[in-house]
């Protein structure tokens, strides 16, 4: 996914931006998600072993063929975003204007590893 943001900014300044994510990698998610190798069928009617493999190949499908990627996109970009850097990672806000309180996520890497935190 790509980030626009309207100009260059300080670390910790503030800075608007919209998702704005190419198609070459809606494509290539959708190729990832029809390669993906599922499980054997599950051997109980129950849920005991998990979510049952007919309903993991409805959703892979549903996400392959029928999900709007663009709508979601679209519903990101009509809220206000953010981003900022905080303590060396970078950090992308966003609030519905109904709530009083903002959505952060954030993340970084330490010693090799992905840490994200929400706020």
């Amino acid at each position: 996914m790509s980030v626009t943001t309207e100009k260059p900014a300080g670390a910790g300044a503030i800075r608007p931006f919209h998702a704005d994510i190419p198609n070459e990698a809606l494509d290539d998610l959708r190729r990832r998600i029809a390669a993906t190798r599922l499980p054997e069928k599950e051997t109980v009617d129950d849920l005991s072993q998990g979510v049952q493999l007919a309903a993991i190949q409805a959703l892979a499908r549903y996400w392959e063929t029928e999900y709007d990627f663009r709508r979601l996109e679209a519903r990101l970009s009509g809220l206000p975003q953010f981003m900022t850097e905080i303590d060396g990672s970078t950090s992308t806000s966003s609030t519905s204007g109904r709530r009083t309180r903002m959505r952060c996520r954030s993340s970084s890497r330490t010693a090799g590893r992905a840490r994200s935190s929400r706020c």
